[in-house]
């Protein structure tokens, strides 16, 4: 066999990888990423999330390769609808969210993760109506910053403990998976300058993570997916690997309705034995004094949010709402 490159800048190109290239991927995902799955889990875990309607939609898989075809480095990319206002005008279009950023250990320290970042902000830049590229870090800023131009956004959670009692006691309904479309789409779109809005199928491809994990390790599913209380809504899904409830959107303004919405899903955290509840905190989106239980605030230790936008008129400070929801 050939030595392979000994860094970056010799000869590469990036290609979408198909199915049988995306498996061959799987058992170096699991060592980066599998805990308390086996291999043969993960796989069947990729197998779900790949085959998931909106996944089969958005998803993308690139490779980054060799003059002879070999892999050097991985990653994904998801569509995700996001709309900006420019000039005053508004504009909808997309924002590619980038995950599993892959190199496998044999090959890292030769910047080939750098180099496909690079070409791949290129690719999906020349999409006319893109607005830009988010990603969710877990190994700082620092690689995406100079690799693609990524700017950190806040990143602080909002941690409530479990509660032991009827979750629909304290707000109009709860919520199944069957509702989710048509409650989310009583939602009106915030109004911020740039805002990466979620679809339906996205949130439920949350929902088919939680669905493989209880199948996979045995566990009991949360017994609703959301609640209602008053013009408020909330959607969340388990998180078996890390016990805890993750809150995958809050849309509330009124203290009383995200009091009960929280309670909601504290006691849902509870009934399902998940240790915690934890929600993305968001810049001006709860006015946490005035809920009288507002959890605690905690730097987030992984999954930064880095933005980097494609046209001059979005600024990378503009994108302040990042819900779980978005996260890939």
């Amino acid at each position: 066999m050939n030595p392979l490159p000994s860094e970056s800048g010799a000869a590469t190109a990036l290609v979408l990888a198909d199915e049988e290239q995306k498996r061959l991927r799987d058992p170096l995902a699991w060592e980066a990423w599998g805990e308390a799955l086996t291999p043969a889990q993960f796989a069947v875990r990729e197998e779900r999330l790949r085959a998931h309607l909106w996944a089969r939609q958005a998803m993308a898989t690139w490779l980054l390769i060799d003059e002879e075809g070999r892999t050097l480095s991985s990653c994904e990319t998801f569509r995700m609808r996001s709309r900006a206002w420019i000039d005053g005008v508004e504009s909808w279009g997309v924002t590619f969210a980038v995950a599993s950023v892959l190199t496998e250990p044999r090959l890292r320290g030769r910047g080939f993760a750098s180099r496909m970042m690079r070409l791949l902000v290129e690719r999906l830049a020349r999409e006319r109506s893109a607005h830009g590229s988010i990603l969710f870090s877990d190994v700082g800023p620092q690689i995406y910053e100079r690799a693609g131009g990524f700017v950190a956004a806040r990143a602080i959670d909002r941690v409530f403990g479990p509660l032991e009692s009827e979750p629909a006691a304290a707000v109009d309904a709860l919520l199944g998976d069957e509702e989710l479309p048509s409650e989310l789409a009583r939602l009106a779109v915030p109004c911020d300058r740039f805002v990466v809005w979620p679809e339906a199928g996205q949130l439920d491809w949350h929902l088919e993570r939680e669905r493989a994990y209880a199948a996979l390790l045995g566990r009991r599913r949360p017994e609703a997916c959301g609640a209602r209380a008053g013009e408020g809504r909330i959607f969340w899904a388990g998180d078996f690997k890390n016990e805890r409830l993750v809150v995958l959107l809050l849309a509330a303004s009124r203290p009383d309705e995200v009091g009960a919405l929280m309670k909601a899903a504290q006691k849902t955290a509870g009934r399902a034995g998940l240790r915690e509840v934890r929600l993305w905190d968001h810049e001006g989106a709860v006015d946490w004094s005035r809920v009288r239980d507002a959890g605690r605030a905690e730097p987030r230790a992984g999954a930064l949010p880095m933005f980097a936008p494609f046209q001059a008129a979005i600024r990378p400070d503009s994108w302040r709402r990042v819900p779980r929801a978005l996260w890939v």
